[in-house]
């Protein structure tokens, strides 16, 4: 346990460093269809379902491009907040998309985030 753990008395994070759903729901990170990086299941951002997992893949793909920095928040948190959609938005306008801070399942910022990653 870091010593930023202890000192917050933070959960351990799971397999992709998010910190467990507060919910308590079970969160999958096998590599089976439908769960990888780019496959959300419902959309993320203001007004959507930002769901923990989905939040954490964003934020990771966010983090990896360069837009958003994990560090203050020791990696994703799979809680989407105003630093996420400063990210998102920043990214949505750098490469000349809808600035919406949204990402839907199969939605162009998802295809433009997985054209760079990729």
């Amino acid at each position: 346990m870091s010593a930023h753990q202890r000192l917050f008395d933070l959960p351990s994070r799971d397999d992709l460093d998010c910190l467990p759903d507060p919910a308590g729901a079970e969160i999958m990170f096998a590599a089976s269809p439908g769960n990888g990086p780019f496959d959300l299941q419902a959309g993320v951002g203001p007004g959507q379902t930002n769901r923990h997992a989905d939040v954490c893949k964003l934020q990771g793909l966010l983090h990896l491009e360069g837009y958003l920095d994990t560090a203050a928040t020791n990696g994703p948190t799979g809680v989407w907040g105003a630093r996420d959609d400063y990210a998102l938005r920043k990214f949505q306008r750098e490469n000349g998309l809808a600035i919406d801070g949204v990402v839907r399942p199969g939605g162009e910022t998802l295809e433009a985030i997985r054209g760079f990653s990729q």
